[in-house]
């Protein structure tokens, strides 16, 4: 839903403001992005994203389905779109990916996955071509190239190291 805002700035002149609200936004369905990690290594899916008509290096991520907790939601979509199981969860904290246009956030989450081979089962909506399993300097390698560019990727990246939960490379 798209909503315009009329607003008064600051030196008296009236303006407008857009808004939009995702469905998960207007449900109380927050979103989470995933953070899958496992010996040292750090799993991504390679996604072709329609809006940039590109394909993209992202971190998994999703929205939960109706009664669902945010945890059975990063273990539903780290099973589709990773395709292995969770060891330990940890919650990173929430992003709100664009304060200036979009109403909705998603909380982000840190996993370790058990040991396995990665077996995703994506949904039919999803272009998922492969995952990827980086070290950390191969994330920030792909980061300093713009290959890793995802804002939902960066800031869960960013809240993990700043926690101290990955880095130290």
């Amino acid at each position: 839903m798209v909503v315009r805002d009329a607003v008064v700035f600051k030196g008296g002149k009236a303006g407008s403001y857009i808004r939009i609200f995702e469905r998960p936004a207007l449900t109380g369905q927050t979103g989470v992005v995933i953070l899958p990690v496992r010996d040292d290594l750090v799993y991504f899916n390679r996604i072709f994203r329609h809006t940039t008509r590109q394909w993209e290096i992202e971190l998994p991520r999703g929205y939960r389905e109706d009664n669902s907790s945010l945890e059975e939601a990063v273990e539903i979509e780290l099973l589709q779109e990773v395709g292995l199981q969770i060891e330990s969860i940890h919650n990173l904290g929430e992003i709100q990916p664009s304060t200036g246009l979009l109403a909705s956030s998603v909380q982000a989450y840190l996993v370790t996955l058990l040991p396995g081979e990665a077996q995703p089962d994506p949904e039919d909506g999803e272009s998922i071509s492969e995952t990827l399993a980086l070290t950390l300097n191969e994330v920030d390698q792909k980061i300093i190239n713009g290959e890793i560019r995802d804002g939902f990727t960066l800031s869960a990246l960013c809240l993990a190291q700043v926690r101290n939960l990955i880095g130290n490379h």
